[in-house]
């Protein structure tokens, strides 16, 4: 019995069938690999909502500190992990303090992308320091603590106070108490941040996010992009990393993926703005 073998122009028809094929499957799988790591990016910001509420009922209805100062009601600010305890630098940003109220899950913290190694008991107390500070900089949420929570820094109202002089980001702008949020599914608590350096973007992220007005107008939305107009002031400024849309997290504990066209909108960053463009921090 003969078999007849397969001619050239057969081989290349197939060839080209099975190039096709890729060529329409591979973006497909891209965009289910993106898909996946931003559903498990929602999910790790969800956790830290559901930490953030659990923080507030524990201390009363007060809200997260977003930078906390060095003391409060005269007793130095500390953290205790694996038998050691940290004090102010490592805990004046919010990561340390929120991450005992997610089961001190850094993953979550550090969703797009490996968190630093996290201090081991068999480190120095300088590594444990080090390792420590680190993970308190960069995760991939930042905090929206200019107007929720508030902070103690020298970043006053917006960075408004470059020098080093820390004084408190007080007033009307900023909602301190659970009981004082007027739209809890309309304010946003947290938000993907990237860092800047000067007028450079980083990769990194940061534990602050920049609300397009902040004493001032820090940035505004450009098609899919976050264009920043006082590029000395933006610190953490929101990021698209999933199909240029920014996850965030609002008080009621639910979580978004918007773009950058949404997010500028001072109604859902300010507990009293009535404006699209209002700037409660002026």
């Amino acid at each position: 019995m003969r078999h007849r073998a397969f001619s050239l122009v057969e081989l290349l028809v197939v060839t080209s069938i099975i190039a096709l094929l890729i060529g329409v499957l591979v973006p497909a799988l891209a965009g289910a690999r993106e898909m996946a790591r931003q559903c498990r990016g929602m999910s790790d910001l969800k956790q830290i909502m559901v930490g953030y509420t659990t923080y507030a009922n524990d201390y009363n209805g007060q809200l997260l500190y977003g930078y906390a100062p060095g003391s409060i009601n005269g007793a130095t600010l500390t953290v205790s992990d694996q038998g050691r305890t940290y004090s102010p630098p490592v805990v004046n940003r919010y990561p340390w303090r929120l991450a005992p109220h997610v089961a001190n899950a850094w993953d979550v913290f550090y969703s797009a992308g490996g968190a630093p190694d996290a201090p081991a008991a068999s480190d120095s107390d300088g590594e444990a320091f080090s390792k420590a500070y680190a993970l308190s900089v960069g995760p991939t949420f930042g905090i929206n603590a200019v107007y929720v929570g508030g902070y103690y820094s020298p970043f006053y109202k917006g960075f408004i106070d470059m020098g080093m002089t820390a004084r408190p980001n007080i007033g009307r702008h900023v909602v301190f108490r659970t009981s004082e949020v007027r739209q809890p599914a309309r304010l946003i608590v947290f938000a993907e941040a990237q860092r800047r350096n000067g007028g450079a973007v980083g990769n990194e992220g940061h534990y602050w996010v920049t609300p397009p007005r902040a004493n001032g107008h820090m940035w505004q939305a450009e098609g899919d992009a976050w264009k920043v107009v006082e590029t000395s002031r933006v610190i953490g400024l929101p990021e698209g990393r999933f199909r240029h849309k920014a996850l965030t997290g609002f008080f009621d504990t639910h979580v978004s993926a918007m773009t950058a066209k949404e997010l500028d909108d001072m109604t859902l960053w300010s507990n009293t703005a009535d404006q699209t463009d209002d700037d409660p921090a002026q």
